[in-house]
């Protein structure tokens, strides 16, 4: 987030304690390494808060797949990797239930490129530069959990 960038009052009255907690602790860091920190622990809590709901939510079904139910065995001892799967594995099959929630959810990760993230835009066009040594910015950035089908 910009150095200058206001704290969105807003999202934080919305956000889970512990995501707020973490929100608030990216927009005070003052270090660049701080801040780098901070925004993962806050992206790795959101992910996990995410699949857990998503397996909740499919274990709550009468006729789980058999493949995914292998798959879920990893909630053993789950690697970030693993929550990342989860969710991948976990969002199209909830949303094919309708659930309007799922359904934004499936559509926000695995849908084509958006036009309305401009920040997250902008962040992709940097990278590109720097790894990839391409220059030019985007105006549309595809939002994925995991390129792996």
């Amino acid at each position: 987030m910009p150095l200058d960038a206001p704290l969105d009052d807003g999202l934080l009255a919305r956000l889970p304690l512990p995501l707020a907690q973490l929100y608030r602790r990216a927009h005070e860091a003052t270090q660049p390494l701080e801040r780098h920190l901070v925004a993962f622990y806050l992206w790795e809590a959101a992910l996990k808060l995410l699949a857990a709901t998503a397996v909740i939510e499919y274990a709550a079904h009468d006729a789980p797949d058999p493949a995914l139910a292998e798959r879920l065995k990893n909630l053993a001892r789950p690697s970030l990797g693993h929550w990342r799967e989860f969710v991948r594995l976990l969002l199209p099959p909830l949303a094919a239930r309708g659930d309007p929630a799922f359904v934004a959810l499936r559509d926000f990760f695995q849908g084509p490129p958006r036009d309305d993230l401009p920040a997250a835009a902008g962040l992709d066009a940097l990278l590109r530069q720097h790894l990839e040594d391409r220059a030019g910015a985007r105006a549309t950035v595809a939002v994925i959990i995991s390129r792996s089908s």
